[in-house]
């Protein structure tokens, strides 16, 4: 595989055939004649390889694809296909700072994995009241008989919602802003909130 792959290291053309032909799902491979491929790409190959890496579900080669892509070169025609396949992270770096608008990511990837780094960062009940109380909540408002996880899954589908009069889900964010504003991951969930939530 890695000989074939180096013999058309400067034509992606046989690389495509051979991989739509074939039923071939060898990722890192892939992942690494993208990496090296030097050559310009034009947008219908780019297309292909997209669909091709979507068809077989190869993270590692759509990460590959995602390091190549911007808004100026044909490899973004290939991350239009296959960015499904990346984290939310990687995503909304993409959408944010690479200028790659068509990265698409959901109303539900947005609200779970903000719910998930809060579970992650708030994980106890003590810290998970403190910030819940900061942001304008009520301790009445949680369901403290279950774990953490539980209690913020509720809380902020609740707040998803709009179920609560006295705190918001951007009132809760811009609480944590103050303690949390540097760190990297928050950062992005952080400047996507307006769409995804009303703000006030």
């Amino acid at each position: 595989m890695n000989l074939f792959l180096n013999k058309h290291k400067t034509d992606i053309n046989p690389v495509l055939n051979f991989y739509e032909k074939f039923n071939i799902s060898k990722d890192i491979p892939l992942a690494n004649y993208i990496i090296q491929y030097l050559q310009q790409i034009d947008p219908i190959q780019a297309k292909r390889l997209g669909t091709l890496i979507h068809q077989k579900r190869m993270v590692n080669s759509a990460n590959s694809v995602s390091d190549k892509a911007n808004k100026d070169n044909n490899w973004r025609f290939a991350l239009t296909e296959c960015s499904h396949l990346l984290d939310f992270f990687k995503r909304t770096k993409l959408k944010l700072f690479g200028g790659l608008s068509m990265v698409n990511i959901t109303d539900n990837q947005w609200w779970e994995s903000t719910e998930d780094w809060i579970v992650e960062y708030y994980p106890n009940s003590s810290s998970l009241t403190t910030i819940w109380k900061k942001a304008g909540g009520k301790e009445s408002d949680l369901m403290m008989n279950s774990t953490p996880s539980e209690v913020w899954n509720k809380a902020i589908s609740k707040l998803r919602k709009n179920h609560f009069k006295e705190i918001t889900m951007n009132d809760l964010l811009k609480e944590i802003n103050k303690q949390y504003g540097e760190n990297q991951k928050f950062k992005l969930i952080y400047e996507l909130r307006k769409d995804y939530i009303k703000q006030n």
